[in-house]
């Protein structure tokens, strides 16, 4: 399930040269924001995407390990 999650942080980032989630953080707690807020939308940072190709990404970054297979990402 980790490689799912890392493959998605890997393709945001490589699509929008940014941070899935927006944090000042730099002492490592950033790390952990993932299971309490969602990911900044893909599309505004790049409002061109394809919006499957957004919707997948995002589904690799929900925070339940369950529901990361069942998205089919």
């Amino acid at each position: 399930m980790l490689d799912v999650f890392s493959f998605g942080v890997t393709a945001y980032r490589l699509s929008t040269f940014e941070h899935p989630w927006n944090s000042t953080d730099t002492k490592g707690k950033a790390a952990l924001i993932h299971n309490t807020e969602k990911p900044t939308s893909i599309l505004q940072h790049q409002p061109e995407l394809d919006k499957r190709l957004a919707e997948a990404i995002h589904n690799c970054l929900l925070p339940d390990p369950d529901k990361l297979m069942a998205t089919g990402c």
